[in-house]
C-alpha cells in the first residue's frame, strides 16, 4: 500500500475562530472525537462531525493526565452514538504499559470488532521480538495508532508504518501539533495524524492548516466537493475495497 497524502485530524470540535482558520487554508481537516471532548458536540454543532468526518479515540490519554481511570461508561456511550459512522475506533489502552495495553485491548476487541475498523495503540515495549505483538494485531485486521513517548515515536514509527503498509493497514500518529512533526509524519508515510492544539489556538490552526495544504501539494486547486469525495473514497480501505480502486490526489 502507498499513502498518497497524510490525513490531518484535530480535536472535536474546534472553537469557532479555529474552525474558520482551519477551513480557510485546508478543506480536509477531520475531527478526533473522544469521551474527553464529547461536551464540545452540542446538538447545534453535531452536523460538523459528519460534514468533515471523524475518528473515535478512547479518551485514555486525557483521563490519564488528570489521574482518572479509563472512562468505560463514557466510551461506551460514544461507541453507541458515534461508533459506526467513525472512520475508525481506537481500542482502549493503558498509558505507558504495553503489556497491560495488549491485555486490555484484547478484552475490548471482541466487543468492538464488528462495529468498525479498530486501531491498537502501539507504545513503548511493543517493539520487542521485532514487533511480534503488533504483527498479531495486524493479522487480526486492526490498524495501528502510534502513541508512546517521543523517543519511542522517533525510533520506531518508520518501522511500524512500513509494517502497516505491508499488511494493508492504516497507521496513525498521535500528538502532532507542529509543522516539524507534521512534515515528519508525511515523510515517513503515516496515513494520518492528530493533535489538539489546532482546535484551541488560532495561530496554531492557521500555520498548521497552511502547512498541511502545502504538504498536500496545494490542495486548494481542487474543488471542495471533489476533494472531500476523494478523502471519503480513500477511507474505504477499511471497508474492504481493493486499494487499486482508491482515488489518489
Amino acid at each position: 500500500m502507498t499513502y498518497t497524502a497524510t490525513v490531518p485530524y484535530t480535536s472535536a470540535l474546534p472553537n469557532k475562530v479555529c474552525l474558520n482558520a482551519l477551513n480557510n487554508h485546508f478543506l480536509g481537516w477531520r475531527w478526533m472525537l473522544s469521551p474527553a471532548s464529547i461536551r464540545s458536540v452540542s446538538k447545534k454543532r453535531e452536523y460538523l462531525l459528519f460534514q468533515h468526518g471523524y475518528a473515535l479515540d478512547n479518551g485514555a490519554y486525557s483521563y490519564h493526565k488528570r489521574d482518572l481511570p479509563f472512562p468505560t461508561n463514557a466510551f461506551l456511550k460514544c461507541i453507541e452514538k458515534f461508533g459506526e459512522q467513525a472512520d475508525w475506533i481506537v481500542l482502549p489502552d493503558v498509558i505507558g504499559d504495553w503489556n497491560a495495553t495488549n491485555d486490555f485491548s484484547n478484552e475490548w476487541f471482541e466487543q468492538l470488532k464488528d462495529i468498525n475498523y479498530l486501531l491498537i495503540v502501539a507504545q513503548n515495549g511493543c517493539e520487542n521480538n521485532n514487533y511480534e505483538d503488533i504483527t498479531r494485531w495486524l493479522n487480526k485486521g486492526c490498524g495501528v495508532f502510534i502513541g508512546g513517548d517521543d523517543d519511542f515515536k522517533y525510533n520506531h514509527s518508520q518501522n511500524i508504518v512500513d509494517l502497516c503498509k505491508k499488511n494493508n493497514a492504516l497507521c496513525h500518529i498521535g500528538r502532532v501539533n507542529s509543522m516539524k512533526r507534521a512534515t515528519w509524519c508525511h515523510n515517513i508515510g503515516a496515513f494520518s495524524f492528530d493533535g489538539s492544539g489546532m482546535a484551541r489556538f488560532t495561530n496554531q490552526a492557521n500555520y498548521m492548516s497552511r502547512h498541511v495544504a502545502y504538504l498536500h501539494k496545494q490542495i486548494s486547486l481542487f474543488s471542495q466537493n471533489s476533494y472531500i469525495l476523494s478523502i471519503q473514497n480513500k477511507y474505504q480501505i477499511h471497508k474492504g475495497i481493493p486499494h487499486e480502486t482508491i482515488t489518489s490526489f
